[in-house]
């Protein structure tokens, strides 16, 4: 591609079909995200909710829960791996 004068990149304008669905494809993936924590089970939903919705550190998590540490990162562990596998499809290349 040519350089537009002062070395810079003229933009390339995006096709107008990608323009149309980018948005249906992000409320799509916010949905199946969804879905996927909803069908986590209870206590690694609480933790990882815990702390991506509410920022709480494992220690802060553990003493609502009312559980050590180590099982928090256990529970938080479990949670990623089963969201990566649910959401498989999604982060494909």
């Amino acid at each position: 591609m040519a350089r537009a004068a002062g070395g810079v990149r003229p933009q390339q304008e995006e096709p107008l079909l990608d323009r149309r669905t980018k948005p249906l494809r992000a409320a799509e993936l916010a949905a199946a995200i969804e879905r996927a924590i909803a069908q986590l089970p209870p206590r690694c939903r609480e933790a990882y909710l815990l702390r991506r919705q509410h920022h709480l550190s494992y220690a802060e998590i553990a003493r609502v829960m009312g559980i050590a540490p180590k099982t928090v990162e256990i529970q938080i562990g479990a949670a990623l791996k089963a969201l990566r596998a649910s959401l498989a499809d999604w982060l494909a290349p």
